[in-house]
């Protein structure tokens, strides 16, 4: 898990979304329904309400709520309107589940209207964040890269995708709140990983909370001797995770991380290699007057990088995969043991 934070930039394109959105919940509450004439959701006595509330509140309440306020807005939310709470527990068994008309509005209006809208600014949320690779596995690369236009102009990019930390099939009024909208794999944002599992219930970490990455640490252990060459050490060796922070257990468990990472001994096995070799002061001192020589002069960390091949300090392992690993890996110092 990797800690992410906004910029601190104010990103027009959201504020933007931000407006409209208030608008149509001005139009739709003098209206009485969520939707266009030919297609809406009629708003009973309790949207009709949670929609009064909000627009009162602003839209921007909603909009920039932290992540460590978010489970305190759930909790108010369903207090305030319990067939919410009977919604979720039928969304969570059946997706097909009928809910109740407050649902449906707010469906209407978060998703259709919100997120799913082509106003909304999901790219620019998830370049603000400056993001290379998945937060959740620091495995997978999901920056936005342009790489085409289609025929209408349009910009067809490789990118990630945004996963709605607490999903928005149980939890539909967070569906547009920037600080539930974590950039993410598709590994890690589908079936096989958090998809629509109820992150609240299992008390999962949102990344935005995280001060830093080191609530989850790994180790390796070498378990057979007699290896000679990297291929018969990665065949001994383990991959294990610690859990400094213990509220992350729930995320290695939510995205498999330990399953993941029990497939990269062969890095570990890389990184073993290089530990017990130990390279005298005289090596080091030859390479730094090699560096003199071509005009060059690499920091420690630009040194680290070249060692480990991945970016070492703890504020950059967003921006390569499996840095997190391999910095543990390489602090773990198993060739001392």
């Amino acid at each position: 898990m990797i800690a992410i934070r906004y910029s601190g930039n104010v990103i027009q394109s959201y504020e933007a979304f931000c407006e409209t959105f208030d608008r149509n919940v001005k139009r739709w509450l003098q209206l009485g329904y969520v939707g266009r004439s030919d297609k809406h959701v009629d708003m009973d006595d309790s949207a009709y309400r949670f929609f009064n509330e909000i627009r009162n509140d602003g839209i921007k309440k909603i909009a920039y709520l932290g992540a460590s306020s978010l489970i305190g807005y759930i909790d108010d939310i369903e207090e305030r309107y319990p067939e919410l709470v009977e919604d979720r527990h039928e969304k969570s068994i059946n997706p097909r589940a009928d809910v109740s008309q407050l649902y449906k509005c707010i469906e209407k209006a978060f998703s259709n209207y919100g997120y799913d809208s082509s106003t909304f600014p999901g790219d620019d949320l998830i370049s603000d964040l400056g993001l290379t690779v998945c937060p959740y596995c620091n495995r997978n690369f999901i920056k936005h890269i342009v790489v085409d236009q289609n025929d209408h102009g349009d910009d067809i990019a490789v990118k990630g995708q945004l996963d709605h930390f607490y999903p928005r099939s149980l939890y539909p009024y967070l569906a547009i709140t920037r600080e539930n909208l974590v950039p993410s794999c598709p590994s890690c944002n589908g079936a096989s990983g958090k998809h629509d599992k109820d992150t609240k219930e299992r008390g999962a970490v949102n990344p935005y909370i995280l001060r830093d990455s080191e609530g989850l640490k790994f180790k390796m252990k070498i378990e057979k001797k007699g290896f000679t060459n990297l291929d018969t050490c990665a065949k001994a060796i383990k991959i294990e995770i610690e859990t400094p922070n213990p509220a992350l257990a729930a995320n290695e468990q939510l995205f498999h991380i330990g399953k993941l990472y029990a497939t990269h001994t062969d890095y570990a096995a890389e990184m073993y290699f290089k530990s017990i070799l130990r390279f005298p002061q005289t090596y080091w001192n030859a390479i730094g007057e090699r560096f003199e020589q071509l005009g060059l002069a690499p920091t420690k960390e630009d040194m680290n990088r070249l060692i480990t091949g991945v970016y070492t300090d703890e504020k950059d392992y967003h921006k390569r995969p499996l840095s997190k690993f391999l910095t543990d890996i390489a602090k773990d110092d198993v060739g001392s043991r």
